[in-house]
C-alpha cells in the first residue's frame, strides 16, 4: 500500500470572533495534500471553561473570553492555532445612521461613531476596531471605507481596519466596487483604485494605487461614485458627471438647486448607474446613466405619504416616508423584502418592521 503522508494543516483565514450564544460554529480546516492517506485530526483548547471543539469539528462556546484552539494532524507534529474571542451579545444603545450591504458582510454606522459588522461567519454584529466615524461607503467585500471626524480615511474588512495614506481633510467620500473618490475641504477631488472607465482620471492607466488629484477647480460640494459615472454637485447647485464615454465633466442642464447626491447601489447591468439627487426640499429626482448618457426620473410617490429617502439594492427599490414607514418594490427572490414570501413585488408595499427580527435591536433610518 502506498501511503501519502500529511505535509501540512491550516485553519481557514476567514475564522473570526464570535458572539457568545448557544449556536455551535463549525471550524473549517485544510489538510495538505488533499489526497493524504490519513486525515484524522485532534483538537486542543487552552481553556475548556471558555470554548472547546467537539467531535463534529464545532466550536462549543462556554463563557466570554479569549482562548487558543489548536487543530493537529493525528500521528504527526503538524498543527495550526487560532485565537478565538467570545463576547457577550451587546444591546446597542445607539441609532443606526447608515448601513452598507456587500456580498459577504453588512456594516452599520451608529450615531456614537462606531461601526458594527455581521454576515458570513459572523452571526451577530461585532464592533469594528474604529471610533469617531462619520461616514461609511462601499459595496464590495474588502473595499469598505470610513471617513473619520478628523478628515482621515480608513479601509475596513470585517472588524479589521487598514490605513489609507496620502489623503487628509476629507469631507465626503464615495466608493463603488474597487474605485474610490474623496472630496477635500478645498473642493478638490482625489481618487484611487480601478480606472477602467476613466471615471477617476484621464490618466491612461487602469489602476491608481494611491490617492491622486483628479479635479482642482474647487467648486465641488458633494460627490457620488457609481459603476460607470462620477457625479458632482457644484457650488451653484448644478450637477456634473464624467465617466464611460465621457472623459470631461458635463453639466446636466435639467438639474439645479441640488444640495446632495447619493449613489444607489444595485445589482444591475454593469453599464448602468443610479444616483439620487436631493434639493432644499428633499429628494428632487434620480438619475440613470448608460454609456455616458443621462436620463432623469421623478421619485415614486406614495398616497398620503411624503417620501424623504430613497434607495436601490439588488434590483429592489426602497422608499422611506416622513412618517417613518418603509415601502418596498421589486425583486424578492430570496425573501429579502421581509414580506414573508419570495414573490416579485410589482407595486410599493409597506414593510411591517415589527415583523422583522433585527439582530441589532431597535434602530431608526435617518434620512439625509
Amino acid at each position: 500500500e502506498v501511503i501519502t503522508p500529511v505535509t501540512g494543516i491550516s485553519i481557514e483565514e476567514d475564522f473570526v470572533p464570535f458572539v457568545l450564544n448557544d449556536i455551535n460554529e463549525t471550524i473549517q480546516y485544510q489538510i495538505e495534500p488533499l489526497d493524504a492517506t490519513y486525515t484524522e485530526v485532534e483538537w486542543q483548547t487552552s481553556d475548556e471553561r471558555i470554548a472547546y471543539v467537539n467531535e463534529s469539528n464545532e466550536l462549543v462556546k462556554v463563557s466570554a473570553g479569549t482562548v487558543t484552539i489548536r487543530v493537529k494532524a493525528a500521528g504527526t507534529e503538524m498543527y495550526d492555532d487560532v485565537v478565538v474571542t467570545l463576547s457577550e451579545n451587546t444591546v446597542l444603545d445607539a441609532n443606526v445612521v447608515d448601513a452598507l450591504i456587500t456580498e459577504q458582510y453588512n456594516y452599520a454606522l451608529l450615531d456614537d461613531g462606531t461601526v458594527w459588522v455581521w454576515g458570513q461567519n459572523i452571526l451577530l454584529p461585532i464592533k469594528v476596531n474604529l471610533e469617531n466615524v462619520v461616514q461609511i461607503t462601499g459595496n464590495y467585500n474588502d473595499q469598505i471605507y470610513a471617513r473619520l471626524s478628523d478628515g482621515t480615511v480608513k479601509r475596513m474588512y470585517r472588524n479589521n481596519v487598514y490605513d489609507v495614506s496620502g489623503i487628509s481633510d476629507v469631507v465626503d467620500i464615495s466608493a463603488h466596487r474597487d474605485s474610490v473618490v474623496a472630496l477635500k475641504t478645498d473642493g478638490t477631488i482625489w481618487a484611487w483604485g480601478n480606472n477602467d472607465y476613466k471615471i477617476l482620471s484621464d490618466l491612461d492607466i487602469n489602476y491608481i494605487g494611491s490617492p491622486v488629484l483628479v479635479y482642482s477647480d474647487g467648486n465641488v460640494e458633494d460627490i457620488a461614485l457609481t459603476r460607470t459615472t462620477l457625479i458632482t454637485v457644484n457650488s451653484d447647485g448644478t450637477v456634473s458627471y464624467r465617466g464611460l464615454n465621457n472623459n470631461g465633466y458635463t453639466v446636466i442642464d435639467d438639474v439645479y438647486n441640488i444640495t446632495h447626491v447619493r449613489e444607489m447601489y444595485g445589482r444591475s447591468p454593469w453599464d448602468q448607474s443610479y444616483a439620487a439627487l436631493y434639493d432644499t426640499d428633499g429628494i428632487e429626482q434620480y438619475v440613470y446613466s448608460s454609456s455616458g448618457s443621462f436620463y432623469l426620473y421623478g421619485i415614486p410617490q406614495i398616497d398620503n405619504e411624503t417620501v424623504v429617502d430613497f434607495d436601490r439594492a439588488y434590483n429592489s427599490v426602497y422608499l422611506l416616508t416622513e412618517s417613518g414607514k418603509l415601502f418596498v418594490q421589486g425583486n424578492n427572490d430570496r425573501g429579502q423584502l421581509g414580506l414573508g414570501h419570495t414573490d416579485y413585488i410589482n407595486t410599493f408595499t409597506e414593510l411591517a418592521l415589527n415583523n422583522v427580527v433585527k439582530a441589532m435591536g431597535d434602530f431608526e433610518m435617518d434620512c439625509l
